[in-house]
């Protein structure tokens, strides 16, 4: 409305001029006066232009041509160009429209960069070459924003195998040999922000934008634009073996603690693709053609992960490679000399326990005829034998000695010495008071406890029997007895009793563990997906023998965390070629396993190591590696992170350092 009121003032006061110059000009000849002439010849030059001025800036209305992406971080002068960044950078994407003059506008306000960058050459507000947007005369531009991320599998694979692949997948002669170049299938979805600019979430891995604008019933979009009709669901001339890198890419770094992973996440959401090759399968001297390379990754293979996060680390001489290449000592030094593989523990073949104590890393398991000792790797260290005796639960002093409850008619308590020799017994009793009539009467009750631990500082016992917890002193006199809340009306217990930190555990049917505090009150429950016939709790972590209903393992030895999460069993173990039990030590010293490091696997029969992993994460954080640890590596999903046990089950495998010499890391 505004645009029309200044139109009508102009044109009146151009009228009203007119009319002005046309009374001057008479009176210029009536009067012969040509100073009045020359001046009402400026006035009329003058109307005249503001005239022309109107008419030109509506002429000037910029008839857009193309629409492009440029991105920053905040410091520095935003390009076209795609990038890899890091996981804390602030990083902006900015949307930049070209007239068919050859104009470039960036938004309507200052706040937006004032210099930019396309194809490296600078455009800026200062020198003209960058304009912004005149939204007061022109109208506001409808500005949307989408994400274009690949399928992670094709629609409609050629072959049972279901994934992509540049290689023949059938078993035969020609298995792994090149069969052309895959079409790696995108899709794309909208994006909540709108408008010129929008900043990027922090979220490691790599994603392509795109950007679009509705003006005037002109709708232009950057490349990347979605089409159905061509097999990658994106418009032809923005695909050629692999999306181009036309269209706007940002690869983000994760903030892991390790610098090779940081790198290897940048490649989250980038497709596994078996035969990931050279985009230019004759220029195998140029790995920035490569498929799975940075900052433009199209996919990626095992061994591809490595190289390409170590080439985007300043690594640029090294060249795309196999996991069987890297097995076979290219770029990396052996930990290990050794060939490993899983095996299984099976710790109580003939025999089934039903105590436990852990202390100062070892465990005691007591049950049937026998108390037997384990160190923290699970191995035998002593057996205890007592034919007569049935032990029903177990702690340990500080001092080392042996307590457990007999499973006798009186369930006496058992002092024994590590060797097993018996240093003291007692029967624990409690007073009660009847009354008949007028009369009181005290007599002793033997207490039948179940379940049996220490309090460190104090040394008191503690006894679980009925519904309460009893608590003696060393010199086996009663101090206190809690009634436990809910203990046999709502839960039944199965035996056990945990001291830990002023807290009592007791697991109970319906795979729950039960906390209380000292006053009987029940504060928190653990959910299992077991029943637990024995616990103990140490440093934070439980120390369980669980039993599974549907069960598809042996009796074991669980370790879990303080919310019940699975760190590790003893049934799953590793040994060497020779079939001999190993320890593999995570860690910084000689021989030691680091986060980052390279296991290579393979199928037992298979002559090379054929799939690449690193180590991701050392999970209960205990120094070995073991079935729960993590490990990251390229899969069917892209870049996965799985358990040892789900990648190393039934394969051997080695362990490599990368070369230090050659390799650019920290």
């Amino acid at each position: 409305m505004e645009r029309y009121v200044e139109k009508i003032l102009i044109c009146s006061l151009i009228g009203f001029g007119l009319l002005f110059y046309a009374g001057n000009s008479l009176a210029a000849s009536e009067n012969n006066s040509q100073i009045s002439s020359e001046k009402s010849s400026r006035i009329l030059a003058a109307l005249i232009k503001a005239q022309q001025n109107l008419t030109l800036d509506e002429i000037k209305k910029p008839t857009l041509d193309k629409l492009l992406i440029i991105s920053t971080s905040l410091e520095d002068t935003p390009d076209n160009s795609s990038k890899l960044i890091g996981y804390e950078d602030n990083v902006d994407l900015f949307a930049v429209i070209k007239d068919r003059q050859g104009n470039y506008y960036l938004g309507c306000d200052d706040s937006l960069p004032n210099k930019i960058k396309v194809d490296n050459i600078i455009y800026s507000t200062e020198s003209e070459t960058l304009k912004r947007w005149n939204e007061e005369r022109w109208g506001k531009p409808a500005i949307k924003w989408y994400k274009i991320m690949p399928k992670l599998q094709p629609s409609h694979p050629d072959s049972n195998y279901k994934w992509y692949s540049n290689v023949f997948t059938t078993k035969g002669p020609d298995e792994g040999k090149f069969s052309g170049w895959d079409i790696i299938e995108y899709t794309e979805s909208s994006i909540a922000q709108e408008g010129w600019r929008m900043r990027l979430e922090k979220k490691a891995g790599t994603a392509r934008f795109r950007a679009e604008i509705n003006y005037n019933g002109q709708l232009l979009s950057s490349p990347g634009k979605k089409d159905l009709s061509e097999p990658s669901n994106i418009a032809a001339e923005d695909y050629d073996r692999g999306i181009k890198p036309s269209v706007h890419c940002i690869s983000r770094l994760s903030n892991h603690e390790n610098e090779l992973i940081r790198y290897i996440e940048a490649l989250r959401g980038v497709p596994w693709l078996w035969g990931a090759d050279y985009r230019d399968r004759g220029e195998r001297d140029d790995p920035t053609n490569h498929q799975a390379e940075l900052p433009n990754p199209i996919g990626i293979e095992c061994a591809d992960l490595i190289v390409s996060a170590l080439r985007a680390m300043g690594n640029k001489d090294l060249q795309y490679t196999a996991a069987k290449d890297l097995g076979e000592g290219i770029y990396n030094l052996p930990i290990d000399e050794r060939i490993f593989k899983f095996a299984t523990n099976e710790l109580f073949k003939d025999w089934t326990p039903q105590a436990i104590a852990y202390q100062d890393g070892y465990y005691y398991i007591s049950g049937k005829g026998k108390i037997q000792i384990f160190d923290s790797h699970f191995r035998l260290k002593k057996v205890i034998k007592k034919p007569s005796s049935h032990y029903l639960d177990i702690a340990i002093s500080q001092d080392n000695q042996i307590y457990v409850i007999n499973n006798s008619k009186a369930r006496e308590i058992e002092i024994l010495d590590q060797e097993g020799n018996l240093k003291g017994h007692f029967r624990p009793k409690v007073e009660c008071v009847s009354r008949v009539g007028d009369q009181s009467y005290t007599w002793e009750k033997e207490i039948r406890a179940r379940g049996i631990d220490l309090d460190e500082e104090t040394r008191d016992i503690y006894l679980l029997a009925s519904g309460s917890l009893y608590i003696f002193d060393e010199e086996e006199n009663l101090k206190k007895e809690v009634k436990l809340e809910g203990l046999y009306e709502n839960f039944v217990p199965l035996g056990p009793l945990t001291l830990e930190n002023g807290q009592v555990y007791i697991p109970v049917y319906g795979n729950q563990i039960l906390i209380y505090n000292l006053a009987g009150k029940i504060i928190n429950k653990i959910r299992l997906e077991c029943t637990v016939l024995a616990m103990d709790i140490q440093d934070e972590k439980y120390y369980l023998i669980p039993y599974y209903l549907r069960a598809t393992l042996p009796l074991c030895i669980e370790i879990r965390d303080i919310e019940g999460a699975l760190l590790t069993n003893s049934y799953e173990r590793f040994v060497d070629e020779e079939g001999k039990d190993v320890v593999i030590h995570i860690g910084t010293g000689e021989g030691e396993i680091r986060i980052g490091d390279l296991i290579l696997s393979k199928e037992e029969k298979e002559k090379n190591f054929s799939h690449t992993l690193v180590l991701y994460e050392d999970s209960n954080k205990n120094g070995l590696l073991d079935y729960s640890d993590k490990l990251i590596c390229a899969g069917h999903k892209g870049v996965m992170v799985n358990s040892v046990k789900e990648k190393l089950e039934e394969r051997c495998f080695i362990l490599r350092r990368l070369d230090e010499s050659i390799i650019k890391i920290d």
